[in-house]
Formats: structure tokens, sequence, C-alpha cells
């Protein structure tokens, strides 16, 4: 049997020559053509699949029976097995048990509508999610169709929570304790630009210097297309997938992205943390895939650094640690590049891998009241205890936590750019990081000194001190918030 591995350095804090000369000796490949390649002096057969570089990690496939061969003490190379991180989910999308893909007898057919409170036209692509049992986390889920609807089959005539998520360009909507016969329609309110949103609230103005380059890398779905985006280049870093493909495909790439950096085009649009920095997409998840690989991970941080990205976004995380990922984000900060991170949308529970890895800058999610209608799905995120200095202030329901929290950022009814210039609202630990990043870009296009400075780790280090010393403490505690929120009259935006 065979499987997908990662030839790579043995993990070390010094390049090992032996290993570079041996992986430069196997095939340059580009992205999914495939070659075979007999590595002699440990008799081992692999078949090539994709490379990052002439002399760096390749992917291939190799026969279980060769792998201990190529992990013993006298190969200067590794093969560590290729793994699929998720992407953080849209929270409240999925109930945890759905019930519904067998039908029992005692189920009842509900038709739900959904339509636009002002216009009254029905609402496509709304997903629908009732829970009769919130804390079983029992439920039904559908999407409408063209017509506003979706069907759902019930387990009874009440809901504890019904949850209305949209695509974009209106409010969720939660409601509890409904009741209904065989039909129920419920509207919801179209999100009207201008909008004090978390992020605006707290950064009205953006100290962000345009003219010195600053360039982002977002790891995500891909970016746009988007016209309040500055996107320079891009890549797509799934092999087998067209290198040139970078355009988003879902959603979530662009939303990250307009929160780093949009630059606000009319009246009726929104600006990011460092409006029209350069942002360099490298689209990590294959077309329609819920999990990108820890080689397109690599690959992407590799493509960053050769691009001379400063800062870069990952809102991903989940499953094992894995020294792929581990070791990509040490070599980013080698290279200079700080790696921002989301914790997790889990619930408090602990940070979630790759944040949690010491060379990450791991970011939880913080809200504040009256910044999102109380009617959305927004509200089920506001939980107290911790107590913050300010009483409208909240850690995020479903933030991570932990030790390695290194900052905390809005994260609540942020509303950011969606492919096809549209604008929409979400919440996630995978809002709040890109707060950091773009405040990091903006940081460092203040000082000249460290951004012309040599890529290496004394750079990234020093890119992540400025953040230190310009975070305020909002009074959660560190587990919560690290070294505290940016601060909010230092890089806001316009």
């Amino acid at each position: 049997m065979a499987d997908r591995y990662i030839l790579m350095e043995r993990p070390t804090n010094t390049r090992s020559f032996e290993a570079v000369n041996l992986l430069a000796t196997l095939p340059v490949v580009n992205g999914g053509g495939g070659a075979f390649h007999d590595i002699g002096g440990l008799g081992v057969n692999v078949h090539i699949i994709d490379n990052v570089s002439p002399s760096g990690p390749r992917l291939a496939t190799i026969a279980d029976s060769d792998v201990a061969a190529l992990n013993s003490s006298r190969s200067p190379i590794v093969a560590v097995k290729e793994a699929f991180l998720p992407r953080l989910e849209r929270l409240n999308s999925q109930p945890a048990l759905l019930e519904g893909d067998a039908l029992p007898m005692d189920r009842r057919e509900v038709v739900f509508t959904v339509r636009d409170s002002t216009s009254d036209r029905p609402l496509k692509g709304v997903t629908v999610v009732a829970y009769w049992d919130v804390s079983q986390k029992a439920g039904a889920k559908g999407v409408t169709s063209a017509d506003g609807t979706v069907r759902l089959f019930v387990k009874q005539l009440r809901i504890e929570q019904l949850l209305l998520l949209p695509e974009g360009t209106y409010w969720s909507r939660s409601l509890t304790n409904v009741s209904f016969s065989e039909a129920f329609t419920i509207q919801l309110d179209p999100i009207t630009l201008p909008y004090s949103d978390a992020l605006h609230f707290y950064y009205g103005n953006s100290s962000f210097n345009e003219k010195l380059g600053v360039r982002v890398g977002v790891l995500d779905t891909g970016c746009g297309p988007h016209t309040s985006l500055n996107l320079i280049s891009g890549r797509n870093t799934v092999t087998g997938e067209d290198p040139g493909a970078f355009d988003d495909w879902h959603f979530h790439g662009t939303h990250v992205a307009g929160i780093v950096g949009a630059r606000r085009t009319s009246p009726d649009s929104i600006s990011g943390m460092a409006p029209a920095v350069q942002i360099v997409p490298y689209r990590i998840f294959g077309l329609g895939q819920d999990s990108a690989s820890n080689y397109s991970i690599l690959k992407a941080l590799v493509f960053a650094a050769e691009t001379r990205c400063d800062v870069v976004n990952l809102s991903v995380g989940g499953g094992a640690e894995d020294d792929v990922v581990k070791e990509a984000i040490r070599d980013a900060r080698e290279n200079g590049m700080l790696v921002v991170l989301a914790a997790g949308n889990d619930s408090r529970a602990p940070v979630r891998y790759p944040a949690a890895y010491p060379d990450a800058v791991a970011v939880s999610a913080m809200g504040r009241l009256g910044t999102f209608p109380s009617s959305a799905c927004e509200s089920l995120q506001v939980l107290f205890p911790p107590k913050a200095t300010l009483p409208q202030e909240f850690i995020a329901a479903a933030s991570n936590i932990g030790t390695q929290i290194a900052f905390t950022a809005p994260g609540v009814g942020i509303v950011s750019t969606l492919p096809g210039d549209r604008f929409g609202a979400e919440t996630g630990t995978s809002m709040a990081a890109p707060v950091v990043t773009g405040w990091a870009a903006c940081a460092l296009s203040q000082n000249e000194a460290i951004f012309s400075s040599p890529r290496d780790r004394a750079r990234s280090d020093a890119i992540l001190k400025l953040l230190q010393l310009g975070a305020i403490k909002q009074g959660f505690g560190a587990e919560y918030e690290g070294f505290g929120m940016p601060e909010p009259y230092s890089g806001n935006i316009a």
C-alpha cells in the first residue's frame, strides 16, 4: 500500500546541506505530473507528485514498507505523511448531531420561506438550521432555493432555536422557542452601509503608509474578485490545480482579505485595517474542499517568503500537531515574516493547532454590544465571564482560549468583502486574526527601519514587539486576550 508523504529536511535548528543536496536530485514535476525516482543509497523508490522548489520539499507517493528507511537515522531527509487541516467552520451552520438523513415516521415536513424585510423578495442561498434539542445539537438543516423556500423534516412543531445564515449582504437571525404549523415565513434585514460594526467602532482612521510597500499574504480559499482589494498577484498551491487559479471559490478568504486591507471605493463600501495594502492571495483549499493539505500550506509559506510578504494570515485550525506546518511557520519567522493565526472556534476550548505552535501569533475573538443587531446570530456569542474593563465588551462564546493567545481583536459581526463586489457580516476567530494582521501592516508601514531590515528572525521578532508594545489590555485576563487588543487610536481605519 502507498500513501502520500512530504519529503523534507529533518527538523533541526540548522540547515542540512546533505538533505538539501539529496532533495535537489529528486525530479522537478511542478504540480502533479509525477515522476519516479530511486533513492539508491536508501534503497527506496518514490513517485514524486509535486515540489516547492528545485531543492525544496517534495510531495511523493511512497510504499508503506519504504517509509521506515526514509525515516531511519542514516537518512538526511524524513517522510511525513500528508495531513489535512479543516477550514474553520462558519459558526452555527452545522448541528453536531444532524438528524434528518433517515426520516422516521414521526417527522413533520415544514416549508420555511425566507424573504427580504424591505422588498419582500425571496432570498436564495440562506442556510436554515432548526434545533429541536439545543443541548444535544439535534436538528435539521437546509438551504433555500430560488423561491426562498426550504423543506425540513422536523421532530416537532416547536423548535428551541431557529438560525438563518445568509450568504451575504443580509444580517443573520436567531429565534428561540418558535412554534409553527406546516409553513413558516421569516424576514431578514439587509446590511446597509456604512455600518459601525465592532471593527469600525474601534478603528475609525488609518495610520497605514501605502508608500512603503508593505505586503500581506492571505492563505485561504482564495481572494476576490473584488474592486476594494489591492490584489497584486497570487498562487494556487493545491497539488494538481492550476497555479493561476487563486480567485475565491467560497467566500472566507475574500472576507478575511477585506478585514486586512479593503479600500473604500464609495460611501456604501467598507475599508479594512490597512486600506489598499498589497495583498497576495494563496489558495490552499482545493475547489469545493473543506480542508487544506499541510503540503499546500507549506508551499504557500515558501512562496510568501519568495514574494517578500511581511505578514501572513492563516485562518485554519484543527487536527493533531504536525511537523510540516510547525516547521513551515518557524521557517516563515526565520525569513522575517510574522504569521498570524485564528485560535479556533470551539467554545473556549484550548487553542487549536497550528495557532498553538510557539512561532505562531494566536488571536482570540472579542465583541462589543451594540455593534450588531440583537436579533442576529451574533447575539449567541455574548458570554460572561470574564468581565472586561468596559461592560459592553466580551470574549466571543465560540472563541478558543489559552496560554498561547497573543492578542484579542474584534471578531463578532464583522462586515467585510465578499466575492463579486459584495459585502457581508461574519463571526469567528477567522475574522479576529486579520484585524491583527492588518494592524501589523499598519505598524510596520510606520517603521522604515524594521521594514528595511534583513529578512530574518530578528525582523519578525521586531514586528511582534511593535504589536506587543501597542496592545491595550481590556481586562479579560491573559488566557483570553494575551497582550490585549490593537490600540484603538493608532493604526485605525478610514
